[in-house]
């Protein structure tokens, strides 16, 4: 799937011209493998025990949510019901609200005093 269809997924993770196929050498490999066999130096998981599978709203627990856009690289932006969003409650309006969180750490907008529930400074 990856040699075929990555190019409509990641643009940038292709090598360019024509191909479609992922650039390989993107993927981290500590054995420095060739190709998709550099696929077997990834850490893959399923999550299926239910304690897994959903982020507790406890009380106290709040201070250990990640803002969307402290994820500590500069180019990844964090979103879902699991990141301090004002919210800090799993369900569909926490999710609502971190992706507008994301939209303003990507583009701007909306404006954080625009997100209804967000404390303000």
């Amino acid at each position: 799937w990856l040699e075929a269809n990555t190019k409509g997924l990641w643009p940038k993770a292709t090598p360019g011209g024509d191909s479609k196929s992922l650039d390989w050498n993107l993927l981290a490999d500590d054995r420095d493998r060739e190709g998709p066999d550099r696929l077997k130096g990834q850490f893959w998981r399923v999550n299926i025990d239910p304690s897994e599978r959903y982020v507790l709203s406890v009380a106290g627990s709040a201070k250990h949510r990640i803002k969307a856009d402290e994820s500590g690289y500069h180019n990844l932006i964090l979103t879902g019901d699991w990141i301090d969003n004002g919210f800090n409650a799993g369900c569909i309006e926490a999710s609502v609200m971190s992706g507008m969180l994301a939209s303003n750490a990507v583009a701007g907008y909306p404006a954080k005093d625009e997100i209804i529930g967000m404390s303000k400074p």
